[in-house]
């Protein structure tokens, strides 16, 4: 399977990760009913993590670091808009 880059360098090295999200599979199978449930968040959350726990031990100590580096902030860009997203829904009310 050929590399599929994070970034695309004809858009200017804007991420490409996202932009995939309406071709995914579980994104689809997720939103078909209209509504995304608890148990559909769960079972993604779930595959994530054994996407997680399955790449781990491929990694060596200084990737492994900058990985959960990533990760990390990425956590930290969710709940930044998660929390923007609550207070913009709380500020229209």
């Amino acid at each position: 399977m050929p590399r599929r880059s994070w970034f695309d360098a004809k858009q200017g090295e804007r991420p490409t990760i996202g932009t995939t999200l309406p071709g995914l599979d579980t994104w689809q199978a997720a939103v078909e009913d209209g509504v995304i449930e608890a148990h559909e968040v769960e079972a993604q959350k779930d595959l994530v993590l054994q996407l997680l726990r399955d790449l781990e031990p491929m990694l060596d100590d200084p990737l492994h670091e900058r990985v959960t580096r990533v990760l990390e902030e990425w956590t930290v860009l969710s709940a930044m808009q998660t929390t923007l997203l609550l207070e913009d829904q709380g500020g229209e009310g």
